[in-house]
């Protein structure tokens, strides 16, 4: 369902300055998607509602759902205040209209059922990924499976002078990193951790 769709709509209440235990778990669940991205064409909409703070670190979250900048296309950002005493007709007046600006947005960008756009940016996230597969694939099996063989994230075409660069400027960035991919030393290192904590 979540793949034929156009879009989504994501929205959670505020717990303590970040979404809610059922939104968390629903991430949670769909983490893979951050090293995996599926969602290509669809664009989303995150919504939540808090009594008077703490909308920033709900958003914040809200955002990396789904793939992050890797997936779904971010169109709206929508935060409404729902205190619990009545409202004054004014702050009713500006949230149905935030409410009907983010509606309008979202319903307009759906329409739109093209694939996203290509950039310098996601070349080089994409070869970043496929690289760190490769080297990895020992303990990541799946995101090699997922990248092994692929030119980009979806069947484009792919700008062969950008994707040269690109792939040029990874393999700067991996020898600089060469220290974050696998070694030959087991860590964390238990008997030496276990005799350390020993008082």
């Amino acid at each position: 369902k979540l793949l034929a769709a156009d879009g989504f709509i994501l929205s959670s209440p505020v717990h303590m300055g970040s979404v809610s235990w059922l939104m968390k778990n629903f991430m949670d669940r769909f983490a893979y998607l951050s090293h995996r991205p599926r969602f290509h064409r669809q664009k989303m909409l995150i919504v939540v509602n808090t009594s008077i703070t703490g909308e920033k670190g709900a958003l914040s979250t809200l955002k990396i759902a789904l793939g992050h900048d890797r997936g779904a296309r971010l169109v709206h950002e929508l935060a409404i205040a729902t205190p619990p005493w009545p409202q004054t007709e004014r702050a009713v007046a500006e949230k149905e209209r935030a409410i009907d600006v983010a509606a309008k947005k979202f319903y307009l960008t759906c329409l739109d059922t093209s694939l996203q756009l290509t950039t310098f940016n996601s070349y080089m996230d994409f070869f970043m990924m496929q690289k760190f597969s490769l080297i990895c694939r020992q303990y990541l099996p799946a995101d090699y499976t997922f990248y092994n063989g692929k030119v980009y994230y979806f069947d484009t075409k792919v700008n062969p002078i950008k994707a040269a660069v690109a792939k040029a400027i990874v393999r700067i960035y991996m020898y600089m990193m060469k220290d974050m991919g696998p070694g030959n030393v087991p860590w964390p290192a238990t008997k030496n951790l276990s005799e350390k904590l020993k008082p």
